[in-house]
């Protein structure tokens, strides 16, 4: 999504502050101009700075999961402009059986290229550097078509920059919006 004027401030006072957040406003221009992402799709397309694809196919018998088969998880990193941004770390991924439904958990993290972290030192200096996103999906049977269905849920404790999407057959199904550029310098 385009950051526009949602880059909020440094904290802090005097001349310094100003310039600082002088600095990022002009970034979160650059960001915009260079590689504003918004991806509609779920297709893998470097149009998302993080994204993540598991395929699950299930088979039913009323409200019985009988069987199911989950692809393992792809991955992509995307670009910050012309610039590949490095392999994404995949953590707590697991399935977990909860009485009738599974559960496919996983973490992705991103950080941005060794080329482009100096411009973040430069603005405002950070320890932290690495973005993510949190997923569950949840598969069950439903009760009344006994046919396969999967919720899905972007967790909160995502990277509050940048935005993000879940898809279920190619159908936004959870989204958080995209919050202030500055968060990109108070990473957990």
């Amino acid at each position: 999504a385009r950051v526009g004027k949602n880059y909020g401030s440094f904290p802090g006072f005097g001349p310094n502050k100003n310039r600082r957040n002088a600095v990022l406003a002009l970034f979160a221009a650059v960001v915009d101009a260079a590689y504003s992402e918004d991806p509609r799709s779920d297709a893998k397309a470097k149009d998302a700075r993080l994204y993540s694809e598991k395929t699950i196919t299930a088979c039913c018998n009323g409200t019985d999961l009988v069987a199911y088969e989950a692809s393992k998880l792809d991955t992509d990193a995307g670009k910050e402009g012309p610039i590949q941004a490095p392999r994404l770390i995949v953590e707590n991924e697991y399935t977990e059986k909860i009485g009738n439904s599974t559960v496919f958990r996983w973490t992705v993290k991103g950080t941005p290229s060794l080329i482009v972290e100096p411009v973040f030192q430069l603005i405002f200096p950070r320890d932290a550097r690495a973005i993510s996103h949190k997923v569950s999906v949840i598969l069950f049977c439903l009760a009344r078509t006994g046919k396969p269905r999967v919720e899905v849920m972007l967790s909160n404790e995502s990277s509050v920059f940048p935005s993000h999407r879940a898809f279920v057959n190619g159908e936004i199904k959870e989204e958080i919006q995209q919050g202030p550029l500055v968060k990109l310098w108070y990473l957990n």
